[in-house]
């Protein structure tokens, strides 16, 4: 097992790292440069973005595929994560 990212990781059969602790996340204030380096430096598909005012509830995910759509419409990467999240009806706080 590794520490990292301050949750506790492990590898499954493919030897890719699984989370076992809270999601990787962001502010829909976050810029796209910002949430493109986070995917990057953690190596996931998506962010949980949450709201700090409510306490850091989820509000919205921003996978790499809302990225793909941002830069294919031109988006500049300073563009705030709430013009291109995804919002799912079903989030649910990590335990």
């Amino acid at each position: 097992m590794e520490t990292e990212c301050g949750g506790l990781r492990q590898r499954n059969e493919e030897g890719r790292r699984v989370d076992q602790e809270a999601p990787i996340t962001a502010y829909p204030s976050d810029t796209l440069i910002d949430v493109i380096e986070k995917m990057a430096r953690y190596e996931v598909g998506g962010l949980v973005v949450v709201n700090p005012s409510e306490g850091g509830k989820p509000v919205a995910v921003i996978s790499e595929r809302d990225v793909v759509k941002a830069l294919a419409m031109k988006m500049p990467l300073s563009s705030p994560v709430e013009t291109f999240m995804s919002t799912p009806t079903n989030l649910h706080p990590p335990r």
